[in-house]
């Protein structure tokens, strides 16, 4: 669990932040304002709809299962985009703008074929997460292999949907 998506929602929303060149002002602005609306808004909906069952495990297994809830990122990912282009700079709006694109991949995906988001959000963070330190934490590649074997020997999915998935996360950012 320590790859989810609840775990790397903060850790990229604080990486890109404070790496990204913001001022002091848009910092004091857009760290509450992008964690209500990045972390405490999609995590709360994500455990809502897995106590009361709108998602039947924590992996939600089901494709049909993950149309709302990437749907949900998707437009959770759009107020970001907006909120980023109004006040942070060129290079966080963009690193929000991936971010955009990469949910409404996978929502767009989904409709036709499950893909590993597990893949695609380990990925893309670990490329972002090196962009944004200059490249320094390249030890974090080795996240990769581990979380692709993890998702296979837990037969949540096949070799095709890992790949898959890590090639939309290699591709897009």
């Amino acid at each position: 669990r320590v790859f989810d998506f609840y775990v790397w929602f903060p850790v990229m929303l604080l990486a890109s932040i404070f790496n990204s060149g913001l001022s002091l002002s848009q910092i004091k602005i857009l760290l509450p304002t992008l964690f209500v609306v990045n972390v405490i808004i999609p995590v709360s909906y994500f455990f809502m709809d897995l106590a009361g069952r709108g998602i039947s495990d924590i992996d939600v297994t089901k494709r049909q299962q993950r149309y709302h809830l990437f749907g949900r990122f998707a437009v959770i990912s759009a107020i970001s985009v907006v909120i980023s282009y109004s006040l942070g700079n060129q290079t966080f709006f963009v690193l929000q703008l991936t971010a955009l694109v990469l949910a409404i991949t996978i929502f767009v995906i989904t409709f036709f074929y499950k893909i590993s988001g597990h893949m695609i959000l380990n990925v893309s963070s670990v490329f972002i997460l090196n962009f944004l330190f200059d490249w320094k934490l390249m030890w974090l590649f080795l996240i990769i292999p581990i979380v692709a074997f993890a998702r296979f020997y837990l037969k949540k999915h096949t070799v095709v949907e890992i790949l898959t998935g890590a090639a939309v996360g290699l591709i897009e950012p």
